[in-house]
């Protein structure tokens, strides 16, 4: 019999895991197949890793990726208080679609909501962007808003919050407190669906050319940062610090591929649209799902705050994939190198 090469075995080994009809053997295989895995990324990038659900198989990646045809009522977290229970929830659905909906029943409108919630997940962010606060104040936008921003009452296209920074926020919350008559209307786009349905040759192109250390300037509010789209956080998630409007600048060998994926990413195919509630809390994984919102009108206008967080709690970071999956272990290792460029 021939001798299998690395990949080819690595294939046997995660196709013995999803044909196993036994739960413990099955999770037992999975564990397998995952430290081999590990095992021949390290060897490719020449450092060791976390396990970060780098797979080239989505189940293996623990990923449910979606489009527009997602039902908004399968992301609705319904709670009378906030605990344990929830927290398994949230996790669990950051990690699936990387978004859910929490309502709880009765609570203020105040800044703490947030802040309780973010005790569950991780860290709030000292600092978002020129703000020096971990929840930002009730935005409300106004026609004098400042545009590309949640203060303005204009479109916003479809983005990732904190592309200024170095490191982009790893989970975004936002507590609606008020609720415009017309309008407002918000929209996600899960970065994991539209990258899968692009040809494999043609993803990897993109994935590894936005990679590149300078293939973007984020400039926005008197802050700067020129850095890749796409790149691997310190816990080895692939990020996509992408955005859709006048605050990012491209290298001009770029310039194609961005344009490509944001055709791609405008799609209405890929648009989920819905109007949250006022009370509820948005949360999402930023590294993973764009989001944007349509204009806003009439005299009662759409205000909320807003909560970064910076990465899940260590406890959680083995136990818990997000970001952008799945992406094979030679692809990884080619983006990880174009970072370094």
């Amino acid at each position: 019999m021939a001798r299998q090469t690395a990949d080819q075995h690595l294939e046997t080994l995660y196709a013995q895991a999803r044909n196993e009809p036994d739960p413990q053997v099955k999770a037992s295989r999975i564990r397998m197949a995952e430290h081999y895995y590990k095992f021949r990324l390290e060897q490719k990038l020449g450092r060791s890793i976390h396990m970060a659900g780098i797979s080239s198989n989505v189940k293996m990646g623990k990923i449910e990726p979606w489009d527009g045809d997602l039902n908004p009522k399968d992301l609705l977290i319904d709670a009378d208080d906030v605990g344990d229970i929830q927290q398994n929830q949230i996790l669990t659905a950051l990690e699936k679609r990387g978004i859910c909906q929490l309502r709880i029943t009765a609570q203020s409108a105040d800044d703490y909501v947030i802040k309780a919630v973010a005790k569950l997940i991780g860290p709030l962010t000292r600092r978002q962007n020129d703000f020096k606060k971990d929840v930002v104040k009730l935005i409300v936008p106004k026609a004098a808003g400042v545009a590309n921003s949640g203060d303005t009452l204009a479109d916003l296209g479809l983005h990732v919050d904190g592309t200024q920074h170095t490191e982009t926020p790893c989970i975004l919350m936002f507590h609606y407190v008020s609720a415009a008559k017309l309008g407002a209307t918000s929209v996600f786009v899960d970065t994991a669906r539209a990258l899968l349905d692009i040809k494999a040759d043609r993803r990897q192109q993109i994935l590894v050319n936005l990679a590149r250390s300078d293939a973007a300037t984020f400039s926005k509010k008197k802050m700067v940062h020129t850095g890749p789209i796409f790149y691997f956080s310190p816990t080895g998630r692939l990020v996509g610090r992408i955005r859709f409007d006048s605050v990012i600048g491209l290298h001009p060998e770029c310039i194609d591929d961005f344009n490509y994926l944001l055709r791609k990413f405008n799609d209405s195919k890929y648009r989920l649209e819905f109007k949250p509630r006022e009370g509820d809390i948005i949360i999402f994984d930023n590294w993973r799902v764009l989001h944007a919102r349509d204009e806003v009108f009439g005299k009662k206008v759409r205000q909320h705050w807003r909560g970064w967080v910076s990465n899940l709690k260590p406890a959680f970071q083995p136990d818990y994939f997000l970001g952008i999956r799945p992406i094979p272990a030679a692809i990884a290792a080619k983006i990880e190198a174009a970072n370094k460029r």
